[in-house]
């Protein structure tokens, strides 16, 4: 049945699709994908459609928040601590004084993927990116 599941927003290629299915299995995620031809040669490049159970849509949403690494637009902050391309401190910026790196989101609000993250609680917390291990 339809309602069983879930569409993921968004296309992905053979190494992204294998590395999103590895995420969903090491959370327990019922996934499934579709491959569809991005050309009319069938033998050429594809993309992936996933989708995952639908009881497991906000754990789904996690793991893709985590996966694009990605902050609500709408709630993001600028940047404080050392600049990961300078290694200079930065006070509450959005761009690095120092090497001019910009800490700004370039995804906007009504892209498919923060609508997606925001109604099942996928975003990644600006607090919990500070005590992850590289």
């Amino acid at each position: 049945m339809p309602d069983d599941w879930v569409t993921l927003p968004g296309l992905f290629d053979d190494a992204s699709m294998d590395e999103l299915c590895h995420d969903l299995d090491a959370a327990a995620v019922a996934h499934e994908g579709a491959s569809m031809p991005l050309k009319s040669d069938p033998t050429g490049p594809h993309a992936w459609r996933v989708r995952v159970a639908a009881t497991q849509a906000g754990e789904a949403a996690r793991v893709l928040g985590r996966f694009f690494d990605v902050e609500d637009p709408e709630t993001a902050q600028p940047f404080r601590g050392d600049c990961p391309a300078c290694g200079d401190p930065v006070e509450g910026a959005w761009t690095c004084p120092h090497c001019e790196l910009s800490f700004a989101s370039n995804v906007k609000p009504d892209d498919p993927l923060v609508l997606f993250l925001r109604e099942h609680g996928g975003f990644v917390d600006p607090e919990d990116r500070a005590t992850e291990e590289p």
